[in-house]
């Protein structure tokens, strides 16, 4: 209680002795945190990208170690994410012929070929195709053109009805009930989450598939632990420049913190308090007054964040709780190391030198 009552007493000694270049101070901090809250709701990776819809940050690809059954996959509905998937696919190579093929079919209600582009034709099935079991099939250009028909040893003529716009060679899509008739084991199988998994979803979906003794490994989009190491470098820079930015304009703010109340610690020191203990308040004070300011900036982002990200032609802001708190705890260290002078100079100083320094 006593630290709380002096901390009390040395920020209204700010405003007693000027109330508007206290206002104008408290204002500078709040509009910063805003800032740097926006800066790091709109444009920092993890944070820009979360929840996407786009394909591929949200498309995995498990491959087997060996041919696995059709039913086999049925296990992996276990998990929630493949098991309410709006893409899931499989694929099986053939090396009869001459050269090995790549046969695929979407299990998805819809059926249709979203994991490529479209060169000619269609990407999808009918359903009376599915339901008669015609042997119609989407391939790569080197296979065929649209309306040619080519033979395949496991399954006979085919008909073309799509070519894909890809270099990937010797590849065809055919119907999902043609790939049960021929009883078809799977090597790989494809699968597309709802949206992008934040790092604790990956985590669960990975240990998921890993614990499974035929996946061989697992590839899916960033952000993966492994993806994130490596794509440090690529945002550190401006971060660390952002944080610099921040550095700056707290030690600005720190130095006239201290000019004005230079008196009151001085006083302090020569009352008997430990310089551990000004030291502590030091740290109190600038804690107390970055954390408010940041508590205040963000919610106020909070409620104008996605008009703002309009206004300026940027996507809905995707920040959540953890984010804000994430930022506030930065700036929080930010305005320590930014304090670390002043509070030297407090340590080394006599306390009668700092008393009439401050007259």
């Amino acid at each position: 209680m006593k630290t709380i009552s002096i901390l009390y007493h040395i920020i209204k000694n700010y405003m007693i002795r000027n109330k508007s270049i206290f206002i104008v101070f408290i204002t500078s901090y709040i509009l910063m945190g805003l800032l740097i809250v926006f800066i790091y709701g709109a444009f920092f990776p993890y944070v820009s990208e979360r929840r996407s819809k786009e394909l591929l940050d949200c498309r995995y690809i498990v491959n087997f170690d060996g041919e696995m059954p059709i039913d086999y996959l049925s296990r992996f509905y276990q998990n929630m994410f493949i098991k309410d998937s709006r893409h899931f696919e499989v694929e099986t190579r053939l090396s009869g012929q001459a050269d090995s093929l790549s046969i695929h079919s979407v299990f998805s209600p819809e059926h249709d070929v979203i994991l490529a582009l479209k060169q000619s034709g269609r990407l999808y099935f009918t359903e009376d195709e599915i339901k008669n079991l015609e042997k119609v099939a989407i391939v790569t250009p080197d296979l065929g053109q649209l309306g040619d028909t080519i033979t395949v040893d496991a399954i006979g003529d085919l008909k073309i009805i799509g070519v894909l716009d890809t270099i990937i060679p010797r590849s065809i899509y055919i119907p999902c009930s043609l790939f049960l008739n021929e009883n078809f084991t799977v090597n790989t199988m494809y699968f597309v989450v709802q949206s992008r998994l934040n790092l604790q979803e990956i985590k669960s979906l990975e240990d998921f598939l890993y614990a499974n003794e035929n996946v061989f490994i697992v590839q899916g989009p960033a952000p993966t632990m492994s993806v994130i190491t490596s794509d440090i470098s690529s945002w550190l820079i401006s971060f660390f420049i952002i944080l610099l930015v921040i550095f700056i304009l707290f030690l600005f703010f720190a130095q006239y913190m201290s000019k004005k109340n230079k008196r009151v610690y001085a006083i302090l020191g020569i009352l008997g308090e430990s310089k551990k203990g000004i030291l502590f308040l030091l740290i109190l004070e600038r804690g107390t007054l970055v954390l408010t300011s940041m508590c205040v900036a963000s919610v106020i982002h909070f409620f104008i964040r996605n008009t703002l990200h309009r206004i300026l032609n940027l996507p809905d802001c995707k920040m959540i709780f953890n984010d804000y708190v994430i930022v506030a705890l930065l700036c929080f260290l930010a305005s320590l190391i930014a304090a670390i002078p002043y509070a030297v100079s407090y340590l080394f100083k006599q306390y009668t030198v700092q008393l009439k320094q401050s007259e």
